[in-house]
C-alpha cells in the first residue's frame, strides 16, 4: 500500500517530504508569490477539467481533434479571466482592457497550444485523448506568468 506524507511547513522553513513541494519550490525559483500561483492553480484545474470535458464532447461527436482541443482550450477562458482577476490577483484592471488583453494572451497559448498538441499527435502519435495534455500542461504555466506580467 501507498500512502503520502503532508508536511506543513511554517515560514523561512524549507518543506521536505511534501505534497505540495514542487509548487513552493517553482514560486521560490520565480521569485512568485505562493498564494497567488497555487490560486491559478486551482481554477486552472477548474478550467482544465471544462477545458476536457469539452474536448471529450466534441470529440465524442466525431469533431476534428485539432478543432476540438482549440474549442476546449476557449472554453475556459471567460471563466478564467474572471475567476483569476478576482481572486487570484485581486486585480483593479478595468474588465474590458483586462478582458482584451487576457483574451489576447489566450490567443498566443491558443497558438502555443495547437502546436504542442500537433506535435504530440502527428509526430509523436499519442492517442487523441491524451495528445490533448502536454498542451495544456505546457500552456498553464505560460498563461500564468504572462498574466501576471501583462494582464493584470
Amino acid at each position: 500500500m501507498t500512502s503520502f506524507t503532508i508536511v506543513i511547513s511554517f515560514p523561512n522553513q524549507e518543506p521536505t517530504n511534501c505534497l505540495f513541494y514542487f509548487p513552493v519550490s517553482i514560486c521560490k525559483h520565480f521569485n512568485l508569490k505562493a498564494n497567488s500561483f497555487i490560486k491559478f492553480c486551482l481554477i486552472g484545474l477548474f478550467n482544465t477539467g471544462l477545458n476536457y470535458l469539452v474536448f471529450y464532447l466534441l470529440i465524442s461527436m466525431k469533431f476534428n481533434p485539432l478543432l476540438a482541443g482549440s474549442m476546449g482550450f476557449l472554453s475556459g477562458a471567460v471563466t478564467g479571466f474572471i475567476l483569476n482577476r478576482r481572486y487570484t490577483f485581486a486585480s483593479d484592471i478595468s474588465f474590458f482592457l483586462g478582458f482584451k488583453k487576457y483574451f489576447i494572451l489566450q490567443l498566443v497559448c491558443l497558438s502555443v497550444h495547437f502546436c504542442v498538441q500537433f506535435f504530440f499527435l502527428y509526430v509523436l502519435l499519442f492517442p487523441k485523448l491524451f495528445s490533448q495534455i502536454p498542451g495544456i500542461f505546457f500552456t498553464s504555466l505560460l498563461n500564468y506568468f504572462l498574466s501576471r506580467k501583462y494582464v493584470f
